[in-house]
């Protein structure tokens, strides 16, 4: 029983035990019908019930036969009301159409339209609640939906049927396939690291069974990306972890090689040092397009496993297309590669607009963009490719994990934990969601159970450089510079000493005032891979050290390399202000305005409303600053981001002794001394002097 409840008795034989009395004995409120392949719609519908105090009944583990069609038969008699959820599945359901049947002539029928699909004649008399833009539903229809069920099991509605969000300026409801790349800065230090957010409560990530662990092998012969691709198809079984392309890790491994006509693929037994099974594909009849899905469905056969619904078909030049793009996304990026790309895929889409694989693609690089510039317009489009790959695939658990990342970075922390822990339960091995649970867990300031999911993520995946690079960013933000580095290190190690991560790197050294490994790192990164980030760090170097006009220098490279950084140009502006320039007003006035794009997303991201606060307190608009620092502090105090821009912004407006508060409130999270010693914004009168 997925409940867990005591009370169901196991069904030995029909005559055991009489099931009417037991049924009726147990009186469940509502009963509620849905097809297997839309369980984690079902698992929230019935959550939102269960938070009213109804009982609800919607088990699906009984065995089939006699007794289970009993057992059936009187819960929907013993129910005050049948709950339906009309899918493109449960439409096609013999056992949900017969439920529906026996609701509608018990005159207690409830139905949900889920997917926009066209409900059975004989049901379409009774007026369904419309939730086809799941997990987007109007707060209009889940209360409509809700005060049904209540009138029908006479019982008043005593709970919110969700969180309102903190954010005002909008309400996000969908989310896109990726973790979300930002590049967030002290207003020295650029940590291109993963947004931070995602769960506090843990799912249950092992079902009581033991997982199968595989790894991918050489796969000869086949089309490039495609091992990638059956990594992360695999990956959607619920009982199976995949191991990263590469990894010769696991209790079995894929290989294949192509020979003339034919894919000859094979699972080896790694400890019995022996072929388990045999798969031979016929590549004149199977085309490069289904060998995914067949080598899968083969893997889920031999361990006894089910398999989430299948993508709607497109052709195979398309899906190769897809694969060929989607191999690009394991870099670094910059805005005008990520433009090439973006071009690309909507061209794709636009012949093959239910390709829900190039949509959830398209969602990640227009979240990407957005997480550079803050303007509202790229994140609205990131929406919209995430809603529509939602409702082309709303079972993919890698969907809701990029559902969980959209709500994390607008702050909607509770929206992000549940679509986290829904995609868990879904796959409980998929590592990317735990990252995303390490990030909320973080924004919660949850550090210990940020490390718990971090260690589980790099015990299924060691490579997983991403989960090291969000628990070294929560540890660095927090002032524990020397675990960050050590954090850091690891996700060097694993991503082969990307140029990004020896951004990240090289500021943890910087912050342990080991500057000459910091600039080292931060050269070697703008050598192999320039970025806004490393000439940003390079700026800071170089500021730290009285030269201003180079710093300036290095911030304008910076800024040529994505010129929609907030922070960036808020650098900019500390080194032309302190190198004399009359243009300083300029960049902390474009650095307010792209900040200010940002809080339209998320009003309570504390690093952003810090930064607009030393953006006004150099432009003179004290007001302005004073109003920023203190929605900053609302929950920022931990964050030395934030520490540090209210010090500068109180240094800007000549409050010294404020200046000072602060400025402890940094030595005592970590900040050095030294730096603080070495940091023109902190002498008094420094605009003035500049």
């Amino acid at each position: 029983h997925e409940s867990g409840d005591d009370e169901l008795l196991p069904l030995r034989d029909a005559c055991s035990f009489d099931v009417k009395h037991w049924v009726l004995s147990r009186m469940a409120d509502v009963f509620v019908s849905y097809a297997r392949e839309d369980r984690a719609i079902a698992v929230r519908v019935v959550q939102m019930l269960e938070e009213q105090g109804w009982e609800v009944w919607w088990d699906r583990e009984i065995n089939p036969g006699s007794a289970f069609s009993r057992v059936i038969e009187q819960e929907i008699e013993a129910a005050s009301c049948v709950v339906v959820l009309w899918t493109k599945d449960s439409v096609a359901s013999d056992w949900v159409q017969a439920e529906a049947s026996e609701g509608l002539a018990n005159g207690k029928l409830i139905p949900i339209r889920c997917d926009g699909v066209e409900v059975p004649l004989v049901f379409r008399l009774v007026q369904a609640s419309d939730f086809s833009a799941w997990p987007r539903v109007p707060q209009e229809e889940l209360d409509q939906f809700i005060g049904a069920v209540g009138l029908a099991v006479s019982k008043p509605v005593t709970v919110p049927v969700r969180s309102q969000s903190k954010s005002p300026s909008r309400r996000l409801l969908i989310g896109i396939l990726a973790l979300l790349i930002a590049a967030v800065t002290l207003t020295w230090f650029n940590l291109s690291t993963v947004t931070e957010d995602p769960v506090a409560v843990e799912p249950n990530v092992t079902d009581g069974r033991n997982p199968v662990h595989l790894s991918v092998g050489a796969l000869r012969g086949t089309p490039a990306g495609l091992p990638d691709e059956l990594v992360a198809t695999l990956q959607r079984i619920p009982t199976v972890h995949v191991f990263p392309v590469g990894e010769d890790l696991g209790d079995f491994q894929i290989r294949g090689v192509k020979s003339g006509d034919s894919l000859m693929v094979s699972l080896f037994d790694t400890a019995d040092r022996q072929t388990r099974s045999s798969l031979e594909l016929d590549l004149r009849s199977v085309s490069s397009i289904d060998l995914v899905p067949e080598i899968t469905r083969w893997v889920a056969r031999e361990f006894g496993a089910d398999l989430l619904r299948e993508q709607p078909r497109v052709s195979e030049d398309a899906y190769l297309q897809l694969l060929a793009l989607r191999g690009q996304l394991t870099n670094y990026l910059t805005p005008a590669e990520r433009e090439v790309l973006i071009v690309e895929l909507e061209a794709l889409i636009e012949a093959n607009p239910r390709f829900s694989e190039a949509i959830a693609t398209l969602c990640r690089l227009q979240l990407a963009n957005y997480s550079e510039t803050g303007q509202d317009e790229l994140f609205t489009a990131a929406e919209r490719m995430c809603l529509r790959a939602s409702r082309l695939d709303p079972s993919n658990p890698l969907v809701m994990v990029s559902l969980g990342d959209l709500y994390l970075n607008a702050g909607q922390l509770d929206d992000a934990q549940l679509h986290y822990a829904s995609a868990l339960e879904a796959s409980p091995y998929l590592t990317v969601a735990m990252v995303g649970a390490a990030r909320l867990a973080l924004r919660r300031d949850d550090v210990s159970q940020a490390r718990r999911w971090v260690e589980r993520a790099v015990v299924l995946e060691p490579q997983n450089h991403a989960a090291y690079r969000v628990l070294a960013r929560g540890l660095f933000v927090r002032g524990a510079y020397a675990e960050a580095a050590s954090f850091y290190e690891k996700a060097a190690e694993s991503a082969d000493g990307s140029a990004m991560v020896q951004v990240d790197l090289g500021a943890a050294y910087f912050m342990l005032e080991q500057f000459d490994r910091a600039v080292a790192n931060w050269e070697s990164s703008v050598q192999r891979q320039p970025s806004a980030a490393g000439w940003s760090n390079l700026g800071s170097a170089y500021f730290f050290e009285g030269r201003f006009d180079d710093a300036l220098g290095a911030y304008q490279n910076a800024i040529a390399s994505s010129g929609e950084d907030y922070r960036v140009w808020l650098n900019a502006g500390d080194a032309a202000l302190h190198a004399g320039k009359t243009d300083a007003d300029t960049f902390f006035r474009r650095s307010a305005e792209l900040a200010r794009g940002f809080v339209e997303v998320n009003p309570d991201d504390n690093e952003v409303l810090s930064a607009l606060a030393v953006a006004y307190a150099s432009l003179g608009e004290e007001d302005m600053a004073r109003r920023y620092v203190q929605r900053a502090l609302e929950g920022g105090q931990d964050n030395i981001y934030v520490l540090y821009d209210v010090a500068v912004a109180f240094s800007r407006l000549s409050a010294y002794d404020e200046m000072s508060q602060w400025l402890d409130a940094l030595r005592a999270g970590g900040y050095s001394p030294t730096l603080i010693n070495k940091d023109a914004n902190f002498r008094k009168g420094n605009r003035d002097s500049a």
